[in-house]
């Protein structure tokens, strides 16, 4: 395996950036030989149980030649259940901002939906906020704390390009 961060994903690294990410930062990311996809910060101030400060993120199936993101990202454009995780997609250089637009009507989805994998007896949802919800909520994500990785291999899944070998 190579020792550089790229050898570790399909995401190329774009643009490392030390600034932090703000609610309605757009952002692309680059599978390797595929177009820009883009993503949008929902919110960062989410919380997984005692973790704080988290940021909740959407990546759209949205693929695209350039860095210019469309004028709209519709939640029904989802590649991905949503997804909370930390600055290092940025600071690595996975993810990079290239706009940043105020969240719009249908730009949000009205509930965060996340599966707790830690109980095994029953189901249990979570919010981004460590609310617990009466039942599952479409499209419903995982409830921890993504890293580059993990968001690389869902994209890859959702993509159908193999993942990256151990």
């Amino acid at each position: 395996m190579k020792s550089n961060d790229s050898s570790l994903t399909n995401l190329q690294i774009l643009a490392p950036s030390r600034k932090a990410p703000k609610a309605g930062d757009i952002f692309v990311c680059r599978p390797i030989g595929r177009g820009y996809f883009f993503g949008r910060v929902v919110a960062t101030d989410a919380r997984i149980r005692t973790m704080q400060d988290c940021t909740l993120l959407y990546v759209f199936r949205i693929e695209s030649e350039t860095k210019t993101p469309p004028e709209r990202l519709s939640v029904m454009q989802l590649l991905v259940s949503p997804l909370m995780t930390n600055r290092l997609p940025w600071s690595r250089g996975y993810f990079e901002t290239v706009a940043h637009r105020a969240l719009e009507p249908g730009e949000r989805l009205p509930v965060h939906c996340f599966h707790d994998l830690s109980f095994k007896r029953y189901e249990r949802y979570w919010d981004e906020y460590n609310h617990e919800l009466p039942g599952k909520k479409v499209p419903c994500g995982t409830y921890a704390l993504d890293s580059y990785r993990t968001i690389d291999e869902a994209i890859s899944d959702a993509l159908g390009i193999p993942r990256v070998s151990e």
